[in-house]
């Protein structure tokens, strides 16, 4: 696995490398004429600068590798989960399914009337239902379960009756949990994109 990530991610750190190292050996006439267009940096051109502070060098080809791949992971593996649990929702909830569908079929006649081709993102302001379902699919299975631990960093404090200690006291807040608690969702389980779509408090 880690040699076919290798096989595809080490030419392209190399011939970015290439373009990086082509740009800084230009005369200088060219790159302020070239520095009026705008330049696209790109990740890997951090990555190329980075350097590591304890050990006074900059990172490997594995090195990059290897958090090249995690970035893109981490960007769509989430984004590609988030979208299955949305699409298999609204499978369960065919009366969902059918209003979403109702709400694009409207906007995409009201784009023919105009003589527009493709959905722009301004369109997606005409389809509040959408954003009710994709922040419904996302209450019900958030990518990510808990966000980063928090501390106390100046005393020991009380948090609704609980001591959270200066010293090695961290809280999690579980994502997922909050989400789906009876307490603040009534039918936590269901869909509730009405709620959602209709602006209630939660």
């Amino acid at each position: 696995m880690l040699q076919a990530k290798k096989d595809v991610l080490v030419p392209l750190i190399r011939e970015r490398k290439k373009v990086k190292e082509g740009r800084l050996s230009q005369a200088k006439e060219k790159r302020d004429q070239e520095e009026k267009h705008e330049q696209v940096l790109c990740y890997v051109d951090t990555l190329l600068d980075l350097q590591l502070p304890e050990e006074r060098r900059n990172l490997d080809e594995e090195e990059m590798v290897s958090l090249c791949s995690e970035f893109l992971n981490a960007g769509t593996d989430t984004t590609s989960t988030a979208l299955q649990w949305i699409m298999a929702n609204l499978v369960k909830y065919p009366e969902s399914q059918e209003r979403l569908l109702t709400e694009m079929k409207g906007v995409m006649l009201m784009m023919k009337e105009e003589d527009a081709l493709i959905i722009e993102e301004d369109d997606l302001q005409k389809m509040p239902y959408l954003r009710a379902v994709i922040l419904e699919g996302l209450r019900r299975h958030p990518p990510s379960h808990f966000v980063l631990p928090h501390a106390v960093t100046e005393e020991d404090t009380i948090l609704d009756e609980f001591l959270v200690p200066k010293k090695n006291g961290t809280i999690n807040f579980m994502v997922a949990e909050m989400s789906l608690d009876p307490k603040v969702w009534n039918r936590s389980d269901g869909f509730q994109t009405r709620k959602v779509f209709e602006g209630s408090s939660v």
